[in-house]
């Protein structure tokens, strides 16, 4: 009862503390002037977002800074996708050559696949995101390729992201235990239904708060693109405290909407890593509670009560 008192006790010291702190910091920042100059500044500095200066009205600034935030979304959601694709091909290209997850080929074929993977990755990781999307939105012309703005942007943020991307990967695949990978090779299966069954299904949701984290900083990331043009978000909003004179007041609205975007995407993040799933075919209350190797045993049943029901339907008349 004691600590639970004093949790309240903190809880309530602590917002209390926390709304001094921003009354002081609203009044602050309105002044000089008595009360009543410093509310009249705050109106007017406000005004674009309830009221609208000049011939605009509030309407008309909103639908402004929606078009940028759908086309921030467009970005995020085309970078994102595609992200996912080339750092999971980069991770596997990586370690062709693990023992642990070995591609069969000649090791002269699997060296010339994960040789290029890790310079590209370990090149694109040390480049500031910032200079690698100036660079691919001046390039690409000299390169003879057209390129929009927006679409210079989004293979830059692709590019890095799936370098970043490619890294979470490996390490989440690294991280399954070695009986795992001696369970799939035990059964006979081929190195893509390894991947399938096996290995990505729970590297995967192992890897959810480490993707969720990263996909948060791209979509932070395509404010980046106001650089090269493309009137995103940011580029709108700093548009508008251009004319209204208020870049506290825009900027706050800025952070707000991206606090909002990024939020939802970390609630479902999280709903997603603890809500049911299905792990390669297996439910996962059928897997929650067992070891590692009877985790793999139920995984690869699955799969094969699935071919025997394809083969099943493809000799029945």
């Amino acid at each position: 009862m004691r600590k639970r008192i004093l949790r309240w006790t903190i809880g309530i010291g602590g917002s209390a503390a926390f709304v001094a702190l921003f009354v002081w910091a609203g009044y602050r920042m309105y002044g000089p002037g008595d009360i009543g100059e410093r509310v009249e500044r705050f109106q007017r500095r406000w005004a674009p977002f309830y009221k609208g200066i000049g011939d605009g009205t509030a309407l008309n600034y909103w639908t402004f800074v929606g078009r940028g935030l759908i086309l921030t979304l467009e970005a995020a959601v085309i970078s994102i996708l595609l992200s996912l694709f080339f750092g999971t091909l980069l991770a596997l290209l990586r370690l062709t050559r693990n023992p642990r997850l070995r591609f069969p080929a000649p090791t002269v074929v699997r060296y010339a696949l994960s040789a290029p993977a890790t310079t590209l990755i370990q090149t694109i990781r040390s480049a500031p995101l910032f200079l690698l999307i100036l660079y691919t939105f001046i390039a690409a012309p000299k390169l003879g390729l057209q390129l929009t703005a927006l679409r210079a942007g989004i293979f830059a943020l692709t590019l890095y992201t799936s370098c970043v991307l490619a890294e979470i990967i490996r390490a989440g695949i690294l991280s399954l235990d070695r009986g795992q990978f001696e369970a799939a090779d035990a059964i006979g299966l081929s190195y893509v239904k390894k991947l399938r069954f096996v290995v990505l299904p729970q590297a995967m949701r192992r890897m959810v708060p480490s993707m969720v984290s990263q996909l948060v900083t791209l979509i932070k990331d395509t404010s980046l693109l106001s650089i090269i043009t493309v009137t995103e978000l940011y580029r709108r909003l700093y548009i508008i405290q251009q004319q209204a004179f208020n870049p506290i007041e825009t900027f706050i609205v800025a952070g707000v909407i991206y606090f909002v975007i990024n939020f939802a995407l970390s609630t479902f993040a999280r709903r997603l890593e603890v809500g049911p799933s299905r792990v390669g075919g297996a439910s996962a209350a059928a897997v929650q509670g067992l070891g590692v190797e009877d985790q793999t045993l139920v995984v690869t049943e699955a799969a094969a009560g699935r071919g025997r029901t394809s083969s099943h339907s493809r000799t029945d008349p």
